[in-house]
């Protein structure tokens, strides 16, 4: 498909204006490898759309004196520090995203978020959020914490498939993603940082409608569609109100799953995914200073195959994505989540309470078929090969579920003018978990006889499970928290806070089956009592700059070990200079130092948010593969390093247009180097090596262009969005030959880029525009990796292919 743009501006005239005028001219081409019926159906979209809001005059737009939300530059208000407060009155480093800003940018789930934040990444397939390099590599708790308002709902990984809950992006006030340690306000698993979605509360004196519509076709792929509506109202004007909201999305697929036996396809764009949200909220206002806020929410995603392609029958250039996976990868999730919420304000003391109830199940399957290929060496280029199996196939079902009881109770200050600001509280939560891996292999014995020569003594766990684990955990903590912040003079405020918290851990896993050897157990329980404190400095030098300094610590609980295939994985443990796997890890934390400014420059046409960090991470959770019977562990090791910087800047540059400017580096790299137990020749295997990079992209850069005009009287734009990821050339763990995980074909991510363009007009309260995603059609590979070192079948990602499309959004 080959796009050309051709856009030109004639200047009035008659004299000098401060912004191009007369006529613009935007021309579409379709053409090249794009089919007929896509091309009709865009030119069709297009039209309507370009008529009513492109191909007009452009009158100079209004000036405002601040800058619009547009590239996110409007001071808007945050709950960063539990308390309201403007953007650029908080000192620490966030960035926050407004519905209306989503919107524009069409944003759809956390990874359109990561993709344009500094500092941030984020896997889809494992849900896992990296903030300054504090990467948790799938182990233990999570390094970042997940709040839906005032609700965590982050998991700790105890099994395959536990992984953070995908939230969908719809009916929300803003999303705030705060970079480095939140623990004295937002407590364990926020070492690296906080991302909270903040839903909009009801109205008690007026109607507020929203609704958002879109239509989208995918290069080399099935179109996709959404709906949605919110509506919130007064039901006693003052006293009563609700907000009510439901949306339903189909993405369409892009990747075929094939039968590589005989080439034909089984399921064409096989990876679509359905995701319906549906909240209801009611507030009642008995006093002129109590509200009470019950709410309950509730979201499903039904992921109908794996979303990662088979490299060695894929031509990504080309638009061919090809999946050899036997059987359909799907993940059924789903969760509901009540809610009450109490406030109560006065003018010494604001107390909130925030009691939830968080009920998570996922099911799904996978496929173990290559997995025993690559074990059992019946891999090839061409796939997995059994010989006189040529039918065999295995896949697991796996199960995860989580139950969270939430409650939480803040005092804060009631009166804004005091130079003595607090906010204190308790909180508590109770977290279960539970996974189950449960691995069909009807063709067991047969498989056996051709691996072994012999026939297999070990029995199946009826009905033909070949493994099956049944892993459990519940944590729960207590905390007492704090935050004191008190302004010396006007202008030098002070802050102090801390969190004290008593964790607790139980664990308990059964693993059998005759992959398993012998049937396992395994109870563990462990208990910490850790404090986290912050301390930080800020500067008001007027009403346009503040600047910072902080000191803060982070943490995340420990854990019992789980069980892992004793006999199988033995030789590579042996390996590691271990007899046996350690019966628990401790936890983990680091210490952050950041200093940062934000500014308002040349009459608020500029707005500046910057800082710079170095964070010591110490005692760190990691997973250590085994890579000859494909399994892992969790221990601690060591110590690690990161540091950086982040800049935000919105600017407008004249009237109507607005440049936007998020860039952010990262270093992160082990401080130390990390070895097994000696071995029987006396030598000492290396796990981790001092100056190996935890991995993440040193550079990100993101730069939007959103221009304003009048067309037809009514307001038009056209916006453009470009991201950048660098590629880490430093080595990784796998990539370095002195260590033990060293893997000749291990695949560094490389430099991506991804551009965005939406253009449309506001006819009234309708927002009406046309955008294309991944306009260059970019089909770099993101992830590539194999399950053993020895395996030629590579699974592999992309970013969705090149995606064009119509939305439309009311507001009123």
């Amino acid at each position: 498909m080959k796009w050309s743009w051709i856009a030109f501006a004639e200047a009035e005239s008659g004299g000098a204006t401060d912004v191009p005028g007369g006529i613009i001219v935007i021309n579409f081409r379709f053409g090249g490898s794009m089919n007929r019926p896509i091309r009709r159906r865009l030119s069709t979209c297009s039209i309507s759309v370009l008529a009513a809001a492109l191909c007009v005059s452009a009158a100079p737009a209004q000036e405002s004196e601040a800058l619009s939300d547009a590239n996110g530059g409007g001071d808007i208000v945050v709950t960063a520090t539990r308390t309201e407060q403007p953007l650029s009155r908080v000192p620490i480093s966030v960035t926050a995203l407004s519905q209306e800003r989503m919107d524009r940018q069409g944003f759809r789930s956390f990874a359109d978020i990561a993709r344009v934040t500094p500092g941030v990444q984020f896997s889809p397939q494992t849900g896992k959020i990296v903030i300054r390099g504090i990467d948790g590599s799938n182990a233990g708790a999570g390094t970042v914490g997940i709040y839906i308002d005032d609700t965590p709902i982050q998991v700790r990984t105890i099994g395959s498939g536990t992984t953070n809950v995908s939230s969908q992006i719809f009916d929300l006030e803003r999303v705030e993603v705060l970079r480095g340690p939140q623990g004295t306000l937002f407590g364990a698993g926020s070492e690296g940082g906080t991302v909270r979605f903040i839903t909009p509360q009801p109205s008690l004196d007026k109607l507020d409608v929203y609704g958002r519509g879109e239509v989208s076709f995918t290069e080399h792929g099935d179109p996709s569609a959404e709906a949605g509506i919110a509506v919130g109202a007064p039901i006693v004007t003052d006293k009563i109100g609700f907000r009510v909201s439901a949306w339903q999305r189909h993405q369409g697929g892009f990747i075929d799953r094939v039968d590589y036996r005989a080439g034909r396809v089984l399921d064409a764009n096989a990876d679509s995914v359905d995701s319906t949200v549906i909240r209801a909220a009611v507030t009642f206002k008995p006093t002129h200073n109590i509200t009470i806020t019950p709410s309950v929410l509730y979201q499903r995603n039904k992921t109908n195959d794996s979303s990662v392609f088979t490299a060695n029958f894929s031509d990504p250039g080309e638009g061919e994505f090809r999946s050899i996976s036997p059987t359909q990868q799907f993940v059924r999730d789903r969760y509901v989540m009540p809610v009450l919420r109490v406030n109560f304000e006065s003018d010494f003391v604001n107390v909130v309470y925030n009691g939830s109830y968080f009920d998570r199940s996922s099911k799904g399957n996978t496929d173990y078929t290559i997995l025993l290929s690559d074990l059992f060496g019946f891999s090839t280029r061409t796939g997995p090969s059994f010989g006189a199996l040529p039918g065999y196939f295995t896949n697991t079902d796996i199960i995860n579920k989580q139950k969270n009881v939430t409650q939480e109770l803040r005092f804060q200050s009631g009166n804004a003018e005091s130079p003595l600001q607090w906010v204190v509280g308790l909180f508590y939560q109770r977290n279960k978990q539970n996974n189950q891996e449960l691995q069909h292999d009807p063709q067991y014995y047969d498989f056996v006889r051709i691996v072994r020569g012999r026939t297999p003594t070990a029995t199946l766990v009826a009905p033909d499970f070949s493994y099956a684990g049944n892993s459990n955990a519940q944590d729960t903590q207590y905390a007492a928290f704090g935050e004191l912040s008190y302004s010396v003079t006007d202008r030098l405020k002070l802050t102090v806070g801390g969190r004290y918290a008593k964790t607790k851990l139980k664990f308990n896993s059964l693993i059998q089956g005759p992959y398993q050897g012998v049937t396992s157990i395994n109870r563990g329980s462990t208990s910490e009592t850790p404090l986290t404190p912050k301390f930080g400095v800020s500067y008001q030098a007027d009403n346009s700059n503040l600047f910072y300094a902080s000191a803060s610590k982070g943490y995340r609980p420990g854990a019992a070990s789980a069980t892992i295939p004793g006999a199988n994985c033995l030789p590579d443990l042996v390996a590691l200079g271990r007899s046996s796997l350690p019966d628990h890890y401790n936890s983990d934390s680091v210490w952050s130092y950041e200093v940062g400014s934000k500014n308002s420059l040349f009459g608020n046409r500029v707005r500046l948010a910057t800082s710079a960090y170095l964070i010591n991470w110490s005692d760190i959770q990691q997973r250590i593969p085994l890579p000859t019977c494909a399994f892992s562990f969790t221990t601690n090791v060591g110590k690690a390093r990161s540091k950086g910087f982040d800049i935000q800047a919105d600017i407008n540059l004249f009237k109507g247009f607005n440049l936007g400017v998020m860039l952010g580096y990262t270093d992160a790299k082990f401080s130390e180097t990390i070895s097994g137990g000696q071995l029987a020749n006396g030598t000492v295997p290396v796990i981790i090596a001092k100056g190996d990079t935890i991995g993440v992209p040193p550079w990100t850069l993101t730069v939007s262009g959103d221009y304003r005009f009048d067309a037809w009287g009514q307001n038009s734009y056209i916006r453009a969005d470009y991201s950048l990821i660098t590629r880490n050339k430093d080595l990784r763990t796998q990539q370095n030959p002195v260590t033990t995980s060293y893997d000749a074909t291990f695949y560094a991510r490389p430099t991506t880029s991804f551009v965005t363009a939406r253009m449309g007009t506001e006819l009234g309260p309708v927002d009406a525009s046309i955008f294309v995603d991944n306009l260059f059609d970019t089909a770099k590979i993101l992830t590539s990796t194999h399950n053993t070192r020895s395996s030629p079948i590579f699974s592999q990602t992309v970013y969705r292919p090149r995606t064009a499309g119509v939305t439309l959004v009311y507001r009123y």
